[in-house]
């Protein structure tokens, strides 16, 4: 609360990782503590966690970014190690919470070759349309993480994976806001 007056008019706190919300025991004291301060908080979360402690964390969260990899199953789980159902069924959560005053924001990081197909675009958006959800973030993929893996003597899958291209970007853009949806690419957004 003493650096609140250097944060003008948009100040708050953003919780991103990893994933913050597994870290349950520390992250809600503080997300509690910030409400109490009025000081505006952001998850970035994979929706990835416990459906009860995300709907407890969401009273005291005013923004959350969640990230949907891909609609397939199978392809999910071959690139991440876990299921979607889990965190389609958060998300369904998050959107249906009617005390729930936040917003929500998907995200999709664009991997070519992964989940750059047309046809799940369009499932991604038509899902994320169908939860009553105005918004998209794209992000193309980056590899700002490589060094982390390294750092933890762990293999790194992306070496060879090339970031999608501007038009690329503008395509899937233009596939998801034919779904009615706003769709903003990259960093550059109003959020």
């Amino acid at each position: 609360s003493r650096e609140r007056p250097y944060w003008g008019d948009g100040g708050g706190v953003t919780f991103s990782g990893g994933e913050p919300l597994y870290q349950k025991n520390f992250i809600l004291p503080l997300l509690k503590a910030c409400k109490e301060q009025y000081i505006h908080t952001c998850i970035e979360t994979t929706g990835c966690v416990n459906s009860d402690y995300f709907l407890e964390a969401l009273d005291y969260v005013d923004w959350v970014f969640m990230d949907v990899k891909h609609m397939d199953t199978v392809k999910h789980h071959a690139l991440t190690g876990v299921n979607n159902a889990l965190i389609l069924k958060n998300l369904k959560l998050l959107s249906e919470k009617s005390n729930w005053e936040g917003i929500v924001v998907p995200r999709i990081p664009i991997i070519p070759g992964f989940n750059d197909d047309d046809d799940n675009i369009r499932k991604t958006a038509r899902y994320i349309a169908d939860l009553g959800l105005e918004v998209i973030n794209i992000l193309p993929f980056h590899k700002l993480g490589e060094s982390k893996y390294r750092q933890l003597s762990q293999v790194y899958l992306f070496d060879n994976q090339a970031s999608p291209t501007n038009e690329s970007m503008k395509h899937i853009k233009s596939l998801i806001e034919q779904e009615g949806l706003l769709c903003y690419i990259g960093y550059n957004t109003p959020f």
